[in-house]
C-alpha cells in the first residue's frame, strides 16, 4: 500500500514538528452535547509550571477566512482544567453550541501565548434523513499496525470514530503521558477525512485506561477522563442523526455492571426506543472470541445487560478487549435464534492479534455463538442508510481489504 506508506511518512514528519512545539500541544474533537448542533474542541496547552495557563479562544465560521479577525464567531474555553499531576499542562474545552446540522465549519485556535493555530475543519452530524457513516474499533496503541489501520479508517470518510476502549495503553498512569502525547499526535496526523475534516472521538473506557484495570475510581483513570471530556460518568448516550441511538457502557472498569449502571441502561434504551436503530458499545465482550466466556466480566454482562439488549432489540453490540476478529450468530438467551442480537468484535484496531487456537482458546466449533473468528487486525465501517432502514457493518484490515460484511434491518 504505497498510499498508506506515504501517509505514515508524512505522519512521522508531523510528529517531529509537534514534539518541538510549545504552547498548544494537541487539538482534537469530542462531543458533550448534541452532535448535530454542537462540538467540543479540546486544546491541551503547555506553559511554565507555576504560571497561569494561556487563555484559549476559538474563532470559527462556515466560510474559510484568510485571517482570524475575519471569522464571524468566537468562543472562549468553557472549561479550563489544569492537571496538577502534570505541572504546566492544561486541558481547555471549547464547546460550540447552536451550530447548523450537517454543516462544515472552519476554525482556528487562538492562544494568549501563541500565534493562531493552523485552520482546522469539522462537520456536524445531519439531523435529517441522509446516509451516516462512522468507523468503530478498539484496542489501538501507537505502533505501526495502529497507524496503518487509522490511515485506512480515515480514507473511508467517516463522520466520527467510536473507540471501544484501550486507546493509548497508558494504564491510568500520569507518568506515561508521553504515550498519550504520541497517541494524540498520530490521531491528529492520520484521523482526518479526505476532505480535511477532523474526525470526532467517541470513546468507551477500557482496562488500559485504568490503574489496576477494573473496579477503580476516578483517580485511577485520570488521564482518560481529563484528556477526553465526554460525560460526567464513564457511561453515556448520544442521538446520532434522526435514526440512530448510541449507548456507551463501562464494563466494570470504574462502574459495576449491576446497580446504578444497569438502571441507567434501561432508561437509556427506553429513551431510544422510538429510533429504528440502536447500537451499544463497551470494552469487555459478553461473548468473547479469545478469552473464556466464563470470566467474571463476560458473565456479569450477560447477567445484567444481555436481557435488556434483547428486551429492546438493539441493532448490534460492539465489543472489544480480545484483540481478534469476531462475528457471532444472532443470539437470544443462550441460543442462536433468527430474532437474536448480533455481537461484533473484538478490538484489534492496532494491537497484535490473539491466535484463533491455543492454550487459552476453545476451538471455533466448540463455541456455539461464534459465526466467524479470525486472527486479523481490523476495524468496522458502519453505514446507516438515509431512511434508517438498515445498518451495514463492514470489516476492513490494514490493507483496506473488506473481508466481512453483515446488514441488520431496523427493529
Amino acid at each position: 500500500m504505497k498510499l498508506v506508506s506515504l501517509i505514515l511518512l508524512l505522519c512521522q514528519l508531523t510528529l517531529g514538528a509537534h514534539q518541538a512545539r510549545a504552547g498548544i500541544r494537541h487539538t482534537y474533537l469530542t462531543w458533550q452535547a448534541d452532535p448535530s448542533s454542537s462540538i467540543s474542541i479540546n486544546v491541551q496547552t503547555l506553559h511554565q509550571p507555576g504560571q497561569p495557563p494561556p487563555q484559549i479562544t476559538v474563532v470559527y465560521d462556515t466560510v474559510l477566512a484568510a485571517a482570524p479577525s475575519a471569522y464571524r464567531w468566537a468562543s472562549a474555553a468553557t472549561n479550563v482544567d489544569p492537571i496538577d499531576a502534570l505541572p504546566g499542562r492544561t486541558v481547555h474545552s471549547v464547546v460550540l453550541h447552536d451550530l447548523l446540522p450537517g454543516q462544515r465549519y472552519h476554525y482556528r485556535v487562538l492562544s494568549s501565548q501563541d500565534a493562531a493555530s493552523r485552520v482546522y475543519h469539522f462537520r456536524t452530524i445531519h439531523d435529517e434523513p441522509k446516509p451516516l457513516r462512522f468507523i468503530a474499533g478498539g484496542d489501538m496503541g501507537i505502533d505501526e499496525n495502529a497507524q496503518r489501520l487509522q490511515a485506512v479508517a480515515a480514507a473511508q470518510n467517516p463522520q466520527f470514530a467510536l473507540i471501544g476502549g484501550d486507546l493509548a495503553y497508558a494504564n491510568g498512569d500520569w507518568s506515561q503521558t508521553r504515550v498519550w502525547d504520541r497517541w494524540f499526535d498520530i490521531w491528529d496526523s492520520l484521523m482526518v477525512t479526505p476532505s480535511g475534516n477532523q474526525i470526532p472521538i467517541v470513546a468507551a473506557i477500557g482496562n488500559h485506561e485504568v490503574r489496576g484495570g477494573y473496579a477503580g475510581n476516578v483517580q485511577d483513570a485520570g488521564p482518560y477522563l481529563r484528556f477526553l471530556p465526554q460525560s460526567p460518568t464513564p457511561y453515556y448516550e448520544r442521538s446520532i442523526g434522526p435514526h440512530m441511538g448510541l449507548i456507551v457502557l463501562d464494563s466494570g472498569h470504574l462502574t459495576p455492571h449491576a446497580g446504578v449502571q444497569t438502571d441507567w441502561l434501561r432508561r437509556a434504551l427506553e429513551g431510544h426506543s422510538d429510533r429504528p436503530l440502536c447500537l451499544v458499545a463497551y470494552h469487555v465482550p459478553l461473548f468473547p472470541g479469545f478469552r473464556l466466556p466464563s470470566g467474571a466480566m463476560p458473565s456479569a454482562g450477560r447477567e445484567f445487560w444481555q436481557p435488556l439488549f434483547e428486551q429492546y432489540n438493539i441493532t448490534a453490540a460492539l465489543e472489544h478487549h480480545d484483540h481478534i476478529f469476531k462475528r457471532t450468530v444472532l443470539i437470544r438467551g443462550d441460543e442462536e435464534t433468527e430474532d437474536g442480537i448480533l455481537y461484533l468484535g473484538d478490538g484489534a484496531f492496532g494491537r497484535p492479534t490473539k491466535p484463533v487456537e491455543g492454550p487459552r482458546q476453545v476451538h471455533l466449533g466448540r463455541r456455539w455463538y461464534l459465526h466467524k473468528l479470525e486472527s486479523r487486525g481490523h476495524f468496522w465501517r458502519v453505514d446507516v442508510d438515509a431512511a434508517g432502514a438498515s445498518a451495514t457493518f463492514t470489516a476492513l484490515d490494514e490493507e483496506g481489504i473488506e473481508f466481512d460484511q453483515v446488514t441488520r434491518l431496523a427493529r
